[in-house]
C-alpha cells in the first residue's frame, strides 16, 4: 500500500512540502548548513527555513527517501570536519510511535549518511506528548526520565565509544539532554548530541 501511495505522490504531487523537496539539490541544502550551539547541543541547520523545514516534515511523516538523503547531507559535511569515528544513537520513538509510523526518521538519515548505528542501546520508556505541543515548562517534565539503557547493552563496550546521540529538531534541547544524561552512566569516550535542525 505505501508502494502504491509514494508512485501516486510521485506521478501527482499534492503536498507542498513534497513539491518543495522535489526541486532541490544537495547544494540547496549545503548552503543551508550553518552549525550553532543551542542549550549544549548543535544544531546544524535552521528549522525556520522552508526548505529544511519541508526537509524534515517529508522524513519524518512521509518517508521521502529525497528528503532524507538532503538532511542526511548536513550529517556528512559535519563529519568532514571530525577527528574521530562516531557511533550513532538514535533519539528513540516510543515503541507506540514506532509501530504507528513503521521507522525511526533519524536513524534513516544517519544509515544514509553512511554512519555507524547503535539502535539498541537507549530505550524511551514512556509514550510521551509530542514536544512541540508544550511550552517549555511542559516539555522539561514530559520528557523526565523517559530513557533507559537497554537491559542487553554491555556497558564495558561503550568506554573505547565514541557516541553520537542524534535528534531531527531541538527547540529547548529538553529531549537531548534528557537522553544525553541516560547515554553518559555508561561513560563512553565521548558524547556529542546533534540536531539536524533547530
Amino acid at each position: 500500500m505505501r508502494f502504491v501511495s509514494t508512485f501516486l505522490e510521485a506521478l501527482f504531487p499534492t503536498r507542498p512540502d513534497y513539491r518543495r523537496v522535489q526541486s532541490l539539490t544537495v547544494s540547496d541544502i549545503h548552503s543551508r548548513y550553518a552549525p550553532i550551539q543551542i542549550h549544549g547541543h548543535l544544531a546544524l541547520s535552521s528549522f525556520a527555513d522552508p526548505d529544511i523545514r519541508a526537509c524534515v516534515h517529508e522524513c519524518k511523516y512521509h518517508e521521502n527517501a529525497n528528503a532524507t538523503a538532503l538532511l542526511a547531507g548536513l550529517l556528512r559535511t559535519w563529519l568532514k570536519n571530525q577527528t574521530h569515528s562516531y557511533v550513532v544513537v538514535p533519539v528513540p520513538l516510543s515503541r507506540q510511535r514506532q509501530r504507528k509510523r513503521g521507522y525511526n526518521q533519524v536513524t534513516k538519515v544517519a544509515k544514509v549518511a553512511g554512519m555507524s548505528l547503535d539502535e539498541r542501546v537507549l530505550l524511551r520508556t514512556k509514550d510521551t506528548t509530542p514536544q512541540t505541543q508544550l511550552d517549555k515548562a511542559a516539555r522539561r517534565t514530559n520528557v523526565r526520565d523517559i530513557f533507559a539503557i537497554h537491559p542487553l547493552a554491555n556497558p564495558n563496550r561503550y568506554r573505547e565509544t565514541h557516541l553520537l546521540l542524534l535528534d531531527d529538531v531541538t527547540t529547548t534541547g529538553t529531549t537531548l539532554s534528557e537522553a544525553a544524561k541516560t547515554l553518559r552512566a555508561l561513560k563512553p569516550a565521548s558524547l556529542t548530541t546533534i540536531a539536524l535542525a533547530h
